[in-house]
């Protein structure tokens, strides 16, 4: 995934930020702020290319059919041995053509392709 990719995603994606997706009631207060969301989005835009690369790669082999977005974190991580926010998963996810259903700040994902 490149740079201009993941902007593409987040110019699409109005709600997407580092940690998901921002909504009203998520129980963390200041989290739904116009400032929080400009703030995520900001802190996605910086995200490491190289890192989305393999996540990318792994979402087109390993998890290729989907699931949850939180889920599917914590085991990228464990695949790549470092961090990946919520928000990063999403965004690969997106660019290669998964569709989703919102659950709060994480989604469900699936391969709809």
């Amino acid at each position: 995934m490149d740079k201009q990719a993941l902007e593409r995603v987040i110019a699409h994606e109005k709600t997407l930020g580092d940690t998901g997706f921002i909504f009203r009631g998520n129980g963390q207060p200041g989290n739904n702020t116009p400032a929080a969301l400009a703030e995520g989005r900001s802190q996605l835009l910086q995200a490491d290319l190289e890192k989305l690369g393999k996540v990318e790669k792994l979402m087109q082999t390993r998890f290729k059919t989907g699931g949850h977005s939180y889920w599917l974190k914590h085991r990228v991580e464990e695949a790549i041995g470092e961090y990946v926010s919520n928000g990063e998963l999403i965004a690969v996810c997106l660019h290669l053509g998964f569709s989703y259903l919102s659950d709060g700040s994480n989604c469900r994902l699936y391969d709809a392709r």
